[in-house]
């Protein structure tokens, strides 16, 4: 005669708490083993068909940040030199822009 799942989860409930246990134990292991071959058999049919590309060394944060302030020492150093903007120029060719349509200036409010 078939039990059905009713009957059989009756029946575990009257069961001691050490087979309960046991019994979850058991299923958990099992799934996990499953779940874990299902991962293994997906993740090595994946890289057997990648190509290995060895990436570049990446520098280390020490070094990024020494590179950093470097660069941030010798733009700040060069400011004083005769290559820095010359702003009066640069408001003049915005302007002319402005003033012969080429830029369009919308006000903040201002939506499409």
């Amino acid at each position: 005669m078939r039990e059905t799942l009713i009957t059989k989860l009756e029946r575990m409930r009257s069961r001691p708490d050490h087979h309960k246990r046991g019994i979850a134990l058991g299923v958990s292991a099992f799934l996990t083993a499953v779940i874990f071959s299902v991962w293994l058999s997906v993740n090595f049919r994946t890289n057997t068909s990648q190509i290995i590309v060895e990436k570049p060394k990446e520098d280390s944060p020490i070094t990024n940040l020494k590179k950093s302030l470097a660069s941030v020492y010798y733009a700040i150093k060069g400011l004083g030199k005769e290559n820095n903007i010359n702003f009066q120029d640069e408001y003049d060719r915005i302007k002319n822009q402005v003033e012969t349509g080429q830029l369009r200036v919308v006000p903040k409010n201002d939506s499409y």
